[in-house]
């Protein structure tokens, strides 16, 4: 073979493979764009808190459509939930999904986010992935204004301003002040819920025995796992309730995995010792100490 005819080869291979990545290029842009055979109608989340979340799809298509699943994670659980909704088959379809979070087990605190998005599949095996979408699972008794800084919301009702900003900036500081000296993760959303009373904070809280939760007034809990916090804003130790609870979080961020998890003396003790505003009691007992 000539140098002419060797040179032609070689530019010949190189051609083909420069060509070979295009064209899995192509190929995977046409698989992507095959869901453009089915088309979104309309989407809807609906928080019905306490009982559950309602998911709703009208969606149409060249091919009859026969299934709508919807794939969420709650807070900032790093594992997601996949669940399909009803559906009756057919070339425009209408679906529906009550999710309940009315039990222990499947309870979700209010303010919580839940990131959610539909998958939609055809008789040809097309399916449409729509985009993920942030939806606050809220309490919907109450019309609810927000606070922020930096990764922290609270969210609040009535003219109240005042007191979400107290906690919020109880929050900041714990923040701030804990967050470095755990290792813990600074930057990931944390949500509150303020309450202005027993009675409404009573009703937000997980279900359990009504006798206890009636003569234990709870001033505050936090979901660590999900990343959310309620607070009885009206509490006399509001700032450092909220303060003490949003610790755990930062506690969990820093310490629990799948494999292990902190003790709870541990956990108490840093809750405490990053509270801000500790009450008269705590000084006491640590003098006793």
């Amino acid at each position: 073979m000539s140098n002419l005819d060797l040179g032609k080869t070689l530019t010949r291979r190189l051609v083909i493979a420069l060509a070979a990545p295009l064209l899995l290029l192509s190929a995977g842009t046409l698989a992507n764009a095959e869901g453009e055979s089915i088309r979104v109608i309309s989407t809807s989340v609906t928080s019905e808190f306490p009982d559950g979340i309602r998911f709703q799809v009208q969606a149409s298509g060249e091919n009859e459509i026969t299934s709508v699943a919807v794939r969420f994670k709650t807070g900032r659980q790093t594992r997601g939930t996949y669940d399909y909704l009803n559906l009756q088959q057919g070339l425009t379809i209408e679906s529906e999904l009550f999710l309940r979070t009315n039990t222990g087990a499947r309870y979700i605190p209010p303010g919580t986010i839940i990131t959610y998005n539909f998958e939609i599949e055809d008789s040809e095996g097309q399916r449409l992935d729509t985009e993920p979408v942030e939806f606050i699972y809220q309490d919907p008794r109450f019309e609810w204004n927000e606070v922020s800084q930096g990764p922290v919301t609270v969210a609040y009702h009535g003219p109240v301003k005042t007191r979400a900003d107290l906690i919020l900036d109880a929050i900041i500081q714990t923040i701030d002040f804990m967050g470095p000296l755990l290792g813990a993760d600074t930057e990931e959303p944390i949500r509150v819920n303020m309450y202005n009373n027993v009675k409404e904070m009573l009703e937000a809280l997980p279900p359990g025995s009504t006798t206890i939760r009636r003569e234990l007034i709870t001033e505050g809990q936090a979901f660590t796992n999900v990343g959310t916090l309620l607070v009885l804003g009206g509490g006399r130790a509001a700032t450092g309730t909220a303060s003490h609870e949003v610790t755990h979080i930062l506690t969990h961020r820093a310490g629990d995995s799948v494999f292990s998890s902190v003790p709870q003396w541990l956990d108490e003790g840093l809750a405490e010792y990053g509270n801000i505003a500790p009450g008269f009691s705590y000084d006491i007992a640590l003098e006793f100490a």
